[in-house]
């Protein structure tokens, strides 16, 4: 199984470029980090957010459109991670078996 998180980033939706812009999508990998502990879990979030950075950039505080269209990327993007975090997170977890009755 790929032990990594695909970041997307729609740029026509989040920043303003030309109509039919592509998605950027940058892996994250979380191979060899035990998502299971908090070290492994904040290890992780600082390469989401490392990759959240590379997709979105940083704007000059100074210019107001640039840091908005930037924040808004950030928003976007760290939140389409989520549900892949989950899930990553989830299945690190030991799979638990229940005996039955019968």
């Amino acid at each position: 199984m790929a032990k990594s998180i695909i970041l997307l980033a729609g740029l026509a939706t989040l920043c303003a470029v030309p109509a039919g812009a592509q998605t950027v999508s940058i892996p994250v990998s979380f191979a060899g980090l035990d998502l299971n502990s908090a070290v492994g879990q904040d290890v992780l979030n600082r390469r989401l957010d490392q990759a959240v950075r590379s997709i979105c950039g940083t704007a000059d505080a100074r210019d107001l459109a640039a840091t908005m269209a930037t924040h808004k990327c950030t928003i976007v993007t760290r939140a389409s991670a989520q549900p892949h975090l989950a899930i990553a997170i989830a299945a690190s977890r030991p799979s638990m078996q229940v005996a039955s009755t019968r």
